[in-house]
């Protein structure tokens, strides 16, 4: 995101105290689990302000920060759930707006969000959320809001969201918004010669995340749909004629992350099918095949051991990019031997994955305030940590079995949370406080923008760190499929509440590492074959205990 706060509300810690307690006396006309979707996936949930709030406990308590920042987390996603009306919302309903300080949902920070887990919290949001962000188009098709090079991780936020709740209400939407928009991409934004899809870097609108080349984006006009700073207006720059693509929307780099982005919703749209009970089309699977073998081809550097930035006709970029890089990882788009050569040579800042690395030294022109030399200054999409990269990147750490970066980046985010009593949207990487980073703002000066305040995708991956890749809930079709990772300083940890599907689950463990040397379902002995699958229960509670070895 680029657009600067304008209207900061500072929130103090006696009223984040108030947030949480409602939030942990289950604030907000809750229901009982019953009335959400049955575990058959055959009921559109009950769209009422509700927020299912889990309690979470690590012992010993003298260290046990992460508990302590999960109480944060849902603190700040309670903030965050507010009436919106957009999309194909027929009324104001409660969405997942992406942080304090903005105006709404973001179409790529609900998606993530959804997919982060929020809808085992906020399902009722989440689906509203969902909701708002599909649209039709000037022909009258179904089509998804947001950023063209990244509104397809809408894709994968519709399944995610199915598999927490069970709900099928909106999968076929899901489905035809997909095929559409994929439609569209192939037929404006591919490039044959690459292979590869154009766009912007997953969440980088702004240019202080590109080379020299993006920099020149015109000025400013009164009434102007894009801020000088967002690389939306680089095309529409008349000296960047000849440097554009000819075709689509202009901008001619094939960056890491957006076709990484592309890759996973082929790899979605034959599961969206199975749920709907249609046969897959057999062109999707070819076509991820391809995509994931050019991205492979034009963006793999052996020796270096990691991708590119982007492929570009004017010259690509060796840039390190931590979004593209985790989902490469996540995807399958990187084997698991790539995968393991990208944690080993990724660059690491004090405070945690940089979204992007080195800078760019046009931006060492940065005249600081007297107040503000007493830091060094960073591009605002380069070299600085945004919490979403590092909570992907904590992820991927966790998929490659990376013990040590899992914990390390979970970490770095429950002090800077536990410090600020919220999740920030960027954090200076040398010191670790909040910090925006420099940019141009519509004057083309270069000036300090600000870290926004209490930042839902933030919250909400710290969540899926710590539910997911820590506890290693993992939802599939078939049930939870267990993976914990639980550090040797939690021998003991209980998380209590959580609503998958209907049923409000508790899950009690004993023991550290990753190792399962036992289940009990209710009491009952869950056979180990293979990775453990709890199926999804049938009833309104569920409790289970691992043991680990």
């Amino acid at each position: 995101m680029t657009q600067p706060n304008l209207n900061k509300r500072n929130t103090s810690l006696g009223s984040l105290f108030t947030i949480g307690l409602a939030a942990m006396l289950g604030f907000s006309c809750q229901q009982k689990p019953t009335d959400q979707a049955n575990s058959g996936g055959t009921k559109p949930i009950d769209v009422a302000n509700v927020l299912y709030v889990p309690t979470f406990k690590a012992t010993p308590a003298e260290i046990d920060t992460l508990s302590k920042v999960f109480s944060i987390a849902v603190g700040d996603i309670a903030s965050n759930l507010k009436p919106f009306k957009g999309g194909l919302l027929p009324d104001s309903q409660t969405c997942l707006y992406a942080g304090l300080d903005y105006y709404g949902p973001w179409a790529r920070d609900g998606a993530l969000s959804i997919s982060n887990g929020m809808a085992m919290l906020a399902p009722a949001a989440c689906h509203n959320t969902l909701i708002s962000q599909l649209k039709r188009d000037k022909d009258g098709r179904l089509i998804f809001a947001g950023e063209y090079w990244d509104n397809l991780l809408q894709t994968r936020a519709h399944y995610d969201y199915y598999l927490a709740t069970g709900d099928t209400s909106l999968v076929d939407e899901a489905m035809t918004a997909s095929l559409n928009a994929l439609a569209d991409r192939e037929r404006d934004e591919y490039n044959k010669r690459y292979g590869l899809f154009r766009g912007a870097a997953g969440f980088n609108d702004g240019i202080s995340g590109y080379p020299d080349l993006y920099a020149n984006t015109g000025t400013w006009i009164e009434g102007g749909e894009h801020w000088v700073s967002n690389i939306k207006k680089w095309p529409f720059e008349p000296s960047n004629a000849d440097k554009k693509s000819k075709v689509g929307f202009g901008l001619p780099l094939m960056a890491l992350s957006t076709n990484c982005v592309h890759y996973q919703a082929y790899q979605t749209l034959p599961l969206l099918a199975t749920i709907l009970g249609r046969k897959s089309d057999p062109t999707w699977a070819t076509k991820a095949a391809t995509l994931k073998d050019n991205i492979n081809k034009q963006l793999w550097q052996p020796d270096r051991g990691t991708y590119l930035y982007f492929q570009d006709p004017n010259g690509p970029s060796a840039h390190q990019e931590g979004m593209g890089l985790a989902l490469a990882i996540s995807t399958g788009v990187a084997s698991a031997e790539q995968a393991k050569q990208i944690m080993a040579s990724a660059h690491q800042t004090n405070a945690g994955m940089p979204c992007l690395w080195p800078g760019f030294s046009r931006y060492d022109a940065f005249k600081p305030t007297k107040a503000q030399s007493s830091i060094k200054h960073y591009p605002r999409h380069a070299q600085t940590v945004w919490t979403m990269v590092q909570s992907l990147w904590a992820h991927a750490a966790a998929i490659t079995n990376d013990s040590l970066r899992l914990h390390h980046e979970v970490t770095l985010q429950a002090e800077h949370a536990f410090r600020d009593r919220q999740f920030m949207e960027i954090y200076h990487p040398d010191n670790r406080l909040p910090y925006g980073g420099v940019q141009e703002d519509n004057d083309r000066k270069l000036v300090l923008w600000e870290s926004t305040t209490r930042q839902t995708w933030g919250a909400s991956g710290y969540l899926r760190n710590l539910l997911q890749d820590v506890l290693g809930l993992n939802l599939t079709d078939q049930g939870i499929v267990l993976k914990p990772n639980l550090s040797t300083q939690y021998p003991k940890a209980k998380l209590e509440g959580l609503l998958i599907r209907g049923c409000q689950y508790s899950f009690w463990y004993h023991g550290t590492g990753h190792i399962v040397k036992s289940i009990l379902v209710d009491g009952k002995p869950l056979t180990l074959t293979g990775t453990p699958t709890i199926p999804f229960a049938k009833g309104s509670r569920c409790h289970v205990l691992v043991e680990l070895q």
